[in-house]
C-alpha cells in the first residue's frame, strides 16, 4: 500500500531576547517574537494542523506552544530538529553575524555551521533523521514543525539534491513546506512565507 503524502510546515522560531542575554546559549523570545509566535498560530489553527512538533530549543518551543495551545494538541520534542548550537555555550544569530560582516559574515557564508560549532555531515545526518521520524508517523497528513534557520536549510538541501547546504536565511516564524511520503520524494512546495505578518512585524 502506498503511503499517503505529508504535508510539512516548518517554521523558523520568533525573534529571541538578545539584549541583555546576549551570551545566553539558549534564549527565550523577545516581545517582538511572542507576537510572530501568535501570528503564525493563528494561521496553522486555521490550516488544522494535526500535529505540531518543535526542537528542544527555548526560543523554538517558546514559538510553537501558541501553535500547540490553539490546536490543543500536545507538543512533541525531537532533538533532530535543533540548530547546530544546541551543545555550545553561546547563541549567536545569522542576523547578527549578517550585521557584523567582515570576516565573520564570510567564514559562516563558506561553512555555516562548522562556524557555529558543529560537524557538517553529523548535523545534516541528525535533521535529517528528526524528518524521517516525523514522516513514519501514519496517522496524520499536516505537521507544524518548529525549528530554525540551518536546519531548514539542510531539508532545502536535500529536497533541491544539492551536496552542500543552502545559504538561506529565513524570515523569523516564516513558512517553508515540504510534502512527500518519506525523505526520498520530498518536495518543496513553498519557502519563506510571511503572508501572515504585517510588514512592520518581519
Amino acid at each position: 500500500m502506498k503511503k499517503r503524502n505529508r504535508h510539512l510546515i516548518l517554521i523558523r522560531h520568533g525573534r529571541p531576547h538578545i539584549g541583555v542575554d546576549a551570551e545566553r546559549r539558549d534564549p527565550p523570545l523577545s516581545a517582538l517574537g511572542q507576537q510572530q509566535a501568535e501570528r503564525v498560530a493563528r494561521r496553522l489553527v486555521l490550516e488544522r494542523v494535526e500535529r505540531v512538533v518543535t526542537s528542544p530549543l527555548q526560543r523554538a518551543r517558546d514559538t510553537a506552544q501558541a501553535t500547540a495551545k490553539g490546536l490543543a494538541l500536545p507538543l512533541e520534542t525531537d532533538d533532530g530538529l535543533a540548530e547546530v548550537d544546541f551543545s555550545g555555550s553561546r547563541y549567536i544569530s545569522i542576523e547578527a553575524l549578517r550585521q557584523q560582516g567582515g570576516p565573520a559574515w564570510q567564514q559562516f557564508l563558506d561553512d555555516p555551521v562548522t562556524t557555529l560549532g558543529g560537524d557538517p555531515e553529523d548535523f545534516r545526518e541528525a535533521v535529517l533523521a528528526g524528518l524521517e521520524r516525523i514522516l513514519c508517523e501514519d496517522n496524520v497528513r499536516k505537521i507544524a514543525i518548529f525549528t530554525h534557520g540551518l536546519p531548514i536549510n539542510v531539508a532545502l538541501s536535500h529536497c533541491l539534491g544539492h551536496a552542500s547546504l543552502t545559504r538561506f536565511a529565513p524570515h523569523y516564524c516564516s513558512i517553508t513546506r515540504l510534502v512527500g511520503s518519506s525523505l526520498d520524494d520530498l518536495t518543496v512546495l513553498s519557502i519563506n512565507e510571511t503572508g501572515h505578518f504585517d510588514p512592520e512585524e518581519l
